[in-house]
């Protein structure tokens, strides 16, 4: 906080700021929080600095975040003004302001941003209004220093809002160490099971060779609650933390209970459901897809908002290598294969499935879309498995 207070101008010049990150709640810089009255800034060197805004982390009310470069804020009476003859070179400033464009709440990336200390990309606290993140073809790196910046209690982003409201993230790469993305959960609302509807939209979104936390479960890169629609995105290479010991499956993209999330186009590793989400729907339209694994498929009560959308579609176009599913209550929703579509192997648990339970009514492949079948066990041709269990 830099001021003469009413006394002889202050100079500040000749300093080096080299490799530093700045983070705070506000009124952040390279080199000086808060300029007022006839302060001097010149011939300084700020190089190599993150600056910061975590508005997030003992929030306390919504205020202007005011950071810069060199300075964060200038009072109005303030003789500064950037950069003056100081050298900047290489400050990566993370302000995640919102403007009104179109009337659409809007935050755009000017750049390629790192994140350190667990610091959410997005502000997960309640946002009750349709907003539009845009990347702009910029890279969010994830710099995690120890095991507590991969909390899932403060630290993960949430791309959502309050109950049907649509929100549209598009154009940027997510990389790094971070608890894991979520989309379709509003921060304290019930969740989309209760048949509220959060509606995310994700176009051109890559999340590439992330590393993310243990959730006791399975980890993933990407959590879809509610309704995600994600059109030519790419979402592959996760592996766990390296602050996490033990042990769990690891997925790029994991949907819950209820949810409906739809593949338009991209590129995906490993897909699945959680174990108690039974119900969700995934709709493959064109997507590339190396494994759909632990894919609890049930039909659910059709009075639910959802009720008769509950499957799996993998519709034409769609390269999927392996679709593991699992029985559950002995109730199938539906399984679709269209014509178009490519799947190398489907398989059935052998210790789920009771084989009285595969119907045509539920399970629609087309002639030649699958290579193989390993139905309880058996590895049938998709022509043996029809005949077999009269599908």
């Amino acid at each position: 906080y830099a001021s003469e207070n009413g006394k002889a101008t202050y100079y500040y010049t000749g300093n080096v700021v080299d490799g530093a990150v700045v983070k705070g709640y506000r009124n952040l810089g390279g080199l000086i929080g808060t300029l007022q009255y006839g302060v001097d800034v010149n011939g300084n060197q700020i190089k190599n600095v993150y600056i910061l805004v975590d508005q997030v982390t003992n929030y306390y009310g919504d205020k202007a975040a005011n950071a810069g470069e060199i300075a964060g804020r200038l009072s109005a009476d303030s003789r500064f003004i950037a950069p003056h003859d100081n050298i900047v070179e290489n400050v990566n400033l993370y302000l995640p302001e919102w403007t009104t464009v179109n009337g659409v709440l809007t935050m755009e990336l000017s750049g390629n941003i790192t994140l350190f200390d667990g610091q959410p990309f997005c502000d997960n606290r309640d946002v009750d209004q349709p907003y539009v993140v845009d990347g702009n073809g910029a890279t969010v790196k994830f710099v995690a220093d120890d095991i507590s910046d991969m909390s899932n209690q403060t630290n993960y982003t949430t791309f959502s809002s309050a109950n049907n409201s649509a929100v549209l993230v598009k154009d940027i790469t997510f990389t790094g160490e971070f608890p894991f993305m979520a989309t379709g959960y509003w921060h304290g609302a019930p969740s989309s099971q209760q048949g509220l509807k959060f509606t995310t939209t994700l176009d051109n979104v890559k999340i590439i060779d992330a590393a993310v936390m243990n959730l006791q479960v399975s980890a993933q890169a990407l959590f879809c609650d509610g309704e995600t629609i994600l059109n030519n995105c790419n979402i592959y290479g996760t592996q766990l933390s390296s602050y996490e010991t033990a042990s769990v499956p690891v997925y790029d993209l994991m949907t819950y209970n209820y949810s409906v999330t739809t593949l338009n186009g991209g590129k995906y590793g490993l897909v699945g459901s959680t174990s108690k989400s039974p119900q969700g729907t995934m709709i493959v339209n064109g997507a590339e897809i190396d494994t759909i694994e632990n894919w609890y498929i049930a039909r659910i009560a059709s009075n639910h908002p959802n009720g008769e959308k509950r499957g799996l579609y993998i519709n034409d176009g769609s390269k999927v290598g392996t679709i593991n599913t699992h029985g559950s209550t002995g109730q199938w929703t539906q399984l679709h294969i269209a014509a178009g579509a490519q799947v190398d192997t489907l398989i059935f648990d052998a210790n789920a499935v009771n084989h009285a339970k595969f119907t045509s009514e539920w399970i629609k492949i087309a002639d030649g879309t699958v290579n193989k079948v390993i139905a309880n066990g058996t590895e049938f041709t998709l022509a043996e498995f029809k005949a077999f269990y009269h599908l």
